[in-house]
């Protein structure tokens, strides 16, 4: 029981992080904030998905513990010789589907006007390297440059540099 509790301390204590997410940092979970569109959906899109995902392992997670607590040995020292139960069967593959059409209907709803390619005003080619990344304009004279990690002792702190970007 107390390993139960220990648990769900961490869990909620996670929740609570999340909410309080602000940008990148580290140990942190959820996504920065959007500037698009798209990028708001995906981020709600997300939170959507946690919220059904929490709720799906919350009653796994209860109704383990009613099985292993209502047919253990010792409260049910003669177990029943049942084989099947036709509407436990169809209950637990319908509500897995409709749970799946569920988050599919927003899913493909996002993955709609992520596809949508509007009038772009600049084209910018980032390819990622294994230690750093490469950018190149070609819209703007062919500029190119490569983005390498700043060394520990040159950050300018006070300034708020940051290493990787």
């Amino acid at each position: 029981m107390r390993l139960f509790l220990a648990a769900l301390v961490v869990f909620f204590a996670g929740i609570a992080a999340v909410w309080a997410e602000t940008g990148a940092h580290p140990w942190g979970i959820g996504l920065q904030e959007g500037v698009t569109p798209v990028k708001e959906m995906i981020g709600s899109f997300h939170h959507e998905l946690m919220w059904i995902m929490t709720a799906i392992v919350v009653l796994v997670l209860l109704l383990l513990a009613y099985v292993a607590l209502r047919f253990n040995r010792k409260a049910n020292p003669k177990p029943s010789k049942n084989a099947h139960n036709t509407l436990i069967e169809i209950i637990w593959t319908a509500i897995p589907a409709l749970i799946l059409i569920v988050i599919a209907v927003p899913s493909f709803r996002l993955l709609y006007f992520s596809d949508k390619d509007p009038a772009a005003e600049m084209t910018v080619k980032a390819i990622g390297r294994q230690w750093y990344w490469s950018y190149e304009y070609p819209d703007h004279g062919g500029i190119a440059f490569d983005s390498t990690m700043i060394p520990d002792d040159q950050i300018d702190t006070a300034k708020g540099q940051k290493r990787l970007l």
